[in-house]
């Protein structure tokens, strides 16, 4: 997999809201899929500490008022 810029990719039995509703991992559905999460960005979680309600520095932000655009490519594989 190739992306522009540097891109983020995950493949997982699970759609991201499955594990978010799921308490503990025995009640997850049987896997039967594959799904692919691509991801150009990803803002930052806070300052510099985890415990305070500090604002993530300027550079790692992003605004929803602004376009951003990325490409990806990749090959896929069967067995």
């Amino acid at each position: 997999m190739e992306g522009e810029p540097t891109i983020e990719a995950n493949a997982l039995h699970y759609a991201i809201e499955e594990l978010e509703e799921a308490s503990h991992h025995y009640k997850l559905p049987e896997p039967n899929k594959v799904v692919v999460t691509i991801n150009g960005w990803q803002m930052g979680v806070g300052g510099d500490d985890s415990w305070g309600g500090q604002q993530t520095h300027p550079e790692y932000r992003l605004f929803a008022n602004r376009n951003y655009r990325y490409r990806f490519s990749f090959k896929g594989i069967s067995k």
